[in-house]
């Protein structure tokens, strides 16, 4: 028993200290190529005015070898399937491998999101060329020292960013009106009222429209996307898309949906159902208030925009 102990000590001891400074080396390269990654692409995303994840890290770090396992087990099914071998086994490993993938997506919160306004494309570019000069002096030779400088680098972008941001919404206008159909009201506490005049209905894709152009808008202007209240005047089927979509991609507090007198179809009422049933999932307020404006209604224009 003592020589079988000692012989598990003389081989495990040595692989458990291999493994163990690999594993430190995989972590220390892949946090500096991470931070690098994220120093870079932040001013690309300011400037497109896309949000950064706060799970950015985390998530690369377990997305990475679950895509190198899943594009293994798909070569070897699709290998296997043209030479007429049995896969069976194989393509079950890829449906628990999917189904855990899935159930780590679901974590995923809109709260995780961090956005900032837009400013000089310069000044952006500022922080990517400091953090290239540090990790090339010579004085930064080992992992720790060039880990440090470029988290330092890093958290002074977020201030700066973060900054900006908040005087940047501070000097935004209060109210904004889109193409003369989407009515945009901020309050003192800087979140934002939405109120559709027929904006959406005029978009052939609104779900593309909230996600390409609208949440870009928002980001680049307020630097959050963080809705009180969508108010919908014209009940249709691409409003009750756009408006599925909002509350999917934003934070919304409430929706609106005035009592109309229009007779929707089956078609219309199976998009009214089905938002309704994803509002109360998410936790989000619907009310349904006598009509103030009428179809026809026009909205002022205080500053007409994108």
């Amino acid at each position: 028993m003592l020589k079988f102990l000692s012989k598990i000590k003389k081989y495990l001891f040595p692989f458990v200290l291999r493994l163990s400074k690999d594993t430190n080396g995989y972590l220390s390269n892949y946090i500096q190529v991470q931070l690098i990654l994220t120093i870079v692409s932040l001013p690309i995303l300011v400037n497109w005015g896309l949000p950064l994840s706060m799970g950015t890290f985390i998530g690369n770090l377990i997305f990475t070898p679950i895509l190198t396992i899943f594009l293994i087990l798909s070569s070897l099914i699709f290998f296997a399937e043209l030479c007429c071998l049995p896969n069976n086994f194989l393509i079950i490993l890829l449906n628990i491998l999917t189904n855990f993938w899935q159930k780590i997506l679901v974590c995923g919160q809109k709260s995780w999101l961090i956005g900032f306004t837009k400013t000089h494309f310069l000044i952006m570019l500022f922080f990517p060329i400091i953090a290239f000069w540090t990790i090339s002096r010579p004085q930064l030779n080992t992992a720790n020292k060039r880990i440090f400088a470029l988290s330092i680098i890093l958290i002074s972008s977020f201030f700066y960013f973060s900054f900006q941001a908040k005087i940047e919404n501070n000097n935004a206008p209060k109210c904004l009106c889109l193409e003369k159909k989407l009515q945009i009201i901020k309050d003192e506490n800087g979140k934002i009222d939405l109120i559709d005049f027929g904006l959406f209905n005029k978009k052939q894709s609104p779900e593309k429209f909230v996600e390409f152009e609208l949440k870009p808008y928002f980001f680049k202007h307020f630097g959050h996307v963080n809705v009180k209240n969508i108010t919908i005047q014209k009940p249709t089927v691409r409003n009750f898309k756009a408006t599925t979509e909002l509350c999917q991609t934003f934070k919304v507090e409430q929706l609106t949906l005035p009592i109309f007198s229009k007779k929707l179809t089956k078609f219309e009422w199976r998009h009214f159902f089905e938002l309704k049933r994803m509002l109360e999932k998410s936790g989000i307020t619907f009310k349904r208030p006598p009509a103030t404006y009428g179809m026809g209604d026009s909205i002022p224009s205080p500053k007409d925009d994108l």
